[in-house]
This record gives structure tokens, C-alpha cells and sequence, in this order.
């Protein structure tokens, strides 16, 4: 996965080059056109190898569904390998799913920790999973006057 990474990330950069590595060998090729703004590569994963990978290689770290109390674990983990990387200082986003954080002081507090985004379904919050399309959309809509409006 490292290599891939590398490969990607230097196939986005627009120039003429070729690739000899353990698992990709390639000739001369080009990436044209390439995005005008550079995209982030997010890794995800909890294991220990998957952390310091996120951590030296990517642009974020994706989590899956986790509580805030693991959630903690996990940035002290990466903030670690972060801090000793070629990489430190550089932006560095946190895209979290949380089954314990579901209001707006939630959210904030979650931001106040570095948290740069957030997976959620918010109308969870407001009933169950097996609701109607209308209910779904009402807790849409209350998730965003009641969350996001005030955010």
C-alpha cells in the first residue's frame, strides 16, 4: 500500500515518469490532464502499521465507526507518528464516524480535538433505522437547524 501511495502521488504531479518497485513496474507514462488543486490521499485502518502509514504517507487518516474514548487512542497514536515524520507540520485531516457523538456540543468538542470531518447519519439520532423516507428527511432537517445551523 506505501508504494501505491508513492506512485499515485507521483503520477498526480502531471510529469513523464516510470516506476520499478516491488509491486508496480512500469515504463514511461504521463497523467494528463491532472486535477487542478491536489487531492488528498486519506488512509484509514487502526492497526499499528496502518496508522504510521496514514500518519508519514497520507494526507488523513480515516477512521471506521468507533466512541470518542477510542477515537482519543487513535490521535494520540497518530499525533506520535505524525510528530516524527518527514510530513510533521504539514495539514493533516481526521475524518471520524463516531456512534457517541451526536450533538452540537459533540461536534464541537470533536473539532477542538482535531477532527476535520465528520461521517454521520443524523436522522439515527432521531429514531431508529428503519424509518420512512419522510421521517429520514425530517431528521435531516433537524440534525441541520439544530447541528449545523449553529456550528
Amino acid at each position: 500500500l506505501a508504494e501505491s501511495i508513492r506512485v499515485l502521488r507521483a503520477l498526480l504531479v502531471g510529469d513523464m515518469m516510470e516506476h520499478r518497485g516491488e509491486f508496480y513496474d512500469f515504463g514511461p507514462v504521463q497523467m494528463n490532464p491532472v486535477p487542478q488543486t491536489p487531492v488528498p490521499i486519506y488512509g484509514g485502518g487502526i492497526s499499528e502499521p496502518a496508522l504510521r502509514r496514514a500518519a508519514t504517507l497520507c494526507d488523513g487518516w480515516a477512521s471506521e465507526i468507533q466512541t470518542r474514548k477510542e477515537l482519543d487512542e487513535i490521535l494520540a497514536q497518530l499525533r506520535g507518528y505524525r510528530a516524527n515524520s518527514p510530513r510533521a507540520g504539514e495539514r493533516f485531516g481526521i475524518c471520524a464516524a463516531l456512534r457517541d457523538v451526536y450533538d452540537l456540543d459533540g461536534y464541537r468538542e470533536m473539532r477542538e480535538r482535531g477532527v476535520t470531518e465528520l461521517i454521520t447519519v443524523p436522522w439515527l439520532f432521531y429514531g431508529g433505522a428503519n424509518q420512512s423516507c419522510q421521517a429520514i428527511c425530517d431528521g435531516i432537517r433537524r440534525f441541520g437547524d439544530e447541528v449545523l445551523a449553529r456550528f
